[in-house]
């Protein structure tokens, strides 16, 4: 969704010290339409870096997701996020992820599967980013890594069983 809260303005904001580092790389933002797109929007179209900053509203899911299967690095600057199962698209999508301490998936995935970062904060969004972007060894180590914490966590069977084990603790306390 565009909105205030998923820190678009942040990412915004990170876009010229990455642009810089790397001239030929374009910026993808894709959401469900808010009102709050206006003003993102206003703020892209004040950048140096505009042309290279594109903005995808209400694409079908499936196109979201191929256009993220095209991206070197994904990010999440959330300013608050419950969880975030974009996280977890990207994961399985074997695209490398920053985020901000915020997001809630951080509380079940490993650490070391995704570049952390303080919300509001272009700067650190960037540093994290272009890390990324000139080690290509370490998105592959990310990746592997995400694809295995799903895998053990998250799936529905490990789910289940996980659920399955608190439901029979409860009744064995009754």
């Amino acid at each position: 969704t565009i909105e205030h809260t998923k820190g678009l303005d942040t990412f915004v904001d990170s876009i010229p010290s990455i642009a810089n580092e790397f001239p030929d790389t374009h910026f993808v933002i894709a959401g469900r339409s808010t009102s709050y797109e206006r003003d993102l929007e206003q703020q892209i179209s004040q950048s140096d870096y505009s042309s290279r900053i594109h903005l995808f509203k209400n694409l079908p899911h499936q196109k979201a997701l191929a256009l993220m299967r095209l991206s070197t690095v994904f990010t999440l600057p959330s300013r608050r996020e419950s969880f975030g199962i974009v996280l977890l698209e990207a994961g399985v999508n074997r695209v490398p992820i920053v985020c901000t301490e915020i997001c809630g998936a951080l509380e079940v995935l490993a650490r070391n599967s995704c570049q952390i970062v303080p919300s509001e904060d272009p700067a650190a969004l960037a540093a994290a980013v272009l890390e990324l972007l000139q080690n290509p060894e370490q998105r592959d180590c990310m990746v592997k890594t995400m694809a295995a914490c799903i895998k053990s966590k998250l799936e529905w069977n490990q789910t289940y069983l996980a659920y399955n084990t608190v439901a029979k603790n409860l009744l064995a306390e009754q």
